[in-house]
């Protein structure tokens, strides 16, 4: 009788354990030309945007929003830009998590003009107090 109540309350315990996944995961909404275009986040599987070249207009940008539950207002914030061998290609800095950080896409053109193949870029959010930096998605200029 004395197992059966320990394992009665060993099971009740099991249900208060917290469980592997936390409840809040950070997010990242992707505009194009203030048209939003993706939605991010951790668990999303497929992070990938396809942008064509030749729709390319002077002026057109890419601006990432990061959202987290610990949010930090004045800590240095980057978008950082590389090839598929892991060189930085461009970094474009910003202030505080919720502050949007806007890449133009006629720099991402030329960087993906001077690279030898046609792979993607990986486009990384950096936050002084995090780390590693993190992926955000990978842009294809086709």
């Amino acid at each position: 009788m004395k197992l059966k109540r320990i394992l009665v309350i060993f099971v009740l315990l099991i249900e208060f354990v917290p469980s592997g996944k936390c409840d809040t995961i950070d997010v990242w909404h992707v505009f194009y030309n203030k048209k939003k275009i993706k939605e991010f986040d951790e668990y999303s599987a497929f992070h990938e945007i396809v942008i064509h070249a030749d729709s390319v207009k002077k002026g057109d940008s890419i601006v990432v929003y990061y959202y987290r539950d610990t949010p930090c207002d004045d800590c240095p914030t980057s978008l950082i830009v590389e090839d598929e061998q892991g060189n930085v290609r461009l970094k474009k800095n910003g202030i505080g998590t919720f502050n949007p950080i806007a890449l133009s896409v006629n720099d991402l053109l030329v960087i993906r003009k001077s690279m030898d193949t046609k792979s993607a870029l990986n486009i990384f959010f950096s936050e002084e107090r995090l780390t590693p930096k993190r992926l955000l998605f990978r842009l294809k200029l086709q």
